[in-house]
């Protein structure tokens, strides 16, 4: 074996300009930062503003004492959704429950009754980073009750969080402004919806005589299994 039968023929694509609609690139050439989305904007390719969720809310016990109540999450999200500038879907709330315990057993009787009032969207609440719940959740929701679902976090979406002393990140200032974490949720609710929400430009030019094998990206971030991979194949 030599060094020459392990190279492979490569070249570094550039930065993809993503369409929308209204024909505009989503970044904001010259600013400071070049990769800020002007959500407000742009126009999503493809929605139906005709799809119909009927929402369910499980919050954890832990948000009790926020200062940030779930209606506030509930009200926002349906308003974004809505009377936004892409008019994505139809959503209405039909429950919210706040379980003593986030387990499985508390879980599924939530989603029982979500089912039973014809719910066809759960929307689980927490307080941070929880992989057991989340996991959890969306292998209920996945596999048992077939609901689309989405996932929520209270810090640092809607909390800001700081260092303390010892190292560990902690609840700060309730933040005042919160786009940019609604419209990322908007974006995967449109997608939730059938619609697509853009499209990359002269995307058959860039992957002229180029081979793509399954390839996938993922964003570990601090609390994630150790050795989470970046690349996927």
């Amino acid at each position: 074996m030599t060094d020459s039968m392990l190279q492979t023929p490569c070249a570094k694509l550039g930065i993809p300009r993503v369409k929308y609609a209204n024909g505009e690139d989503s970044v904001r050439r010259g600013h400071k930062d070049d990769y800020d989305w002007i959500f407000f904007e742009r126009s999503f390719v493809k929605r139906d503003p005709r799809k119909e969720f009927r929402g369910f809310v499980l919050s954890a016990p832990d948000l009790k004492g926020s200062e940030v109540p779930v209606e506030r999450y509930m009200n926002d999200l349906r308003w974004i959704l809505q009377k936004g500038p892409n008019d994505i879907c139809k959503l209405s709330w039909v429950v919210k429950q706040t379980p003593t315990a986030l387990d499985d057993a508390s879980m599924d009787a939530g989603l029982q009754e979500a089912t039973r009032l014809r719910a066809n969207f759960a929307v689980l609440i927490l307080q941070k980073k929880n992989i057991p719940a989340h996991s959890a959740f969306k292998n209920l929701t996945d596999r048992k009750y077939g609901v689309h679902s989405l996932c929520l976090t209270e810090t640092p979406n809607w909390i800001e969080t700081s260092p303390s002393a010892d190292g560990d990140v902690t609840p700060g200032q309730l933040k005042k402004s919160l786009p940019q974490y609604l419209i990322n949720v908007s974006m995967k609710m449109n997608l939730k919806a059938n619609g697509i929400n853009h499209e990359v430009q002269d995307l058959n030019a860039i992957f002229r005589n180029t081979l793509v094998l399954c390839v996938d990206v993922t964003h570990p971030s601090p609390g994630c299994i150790v050795g989470s991979p970046l690349l996927l194949l």
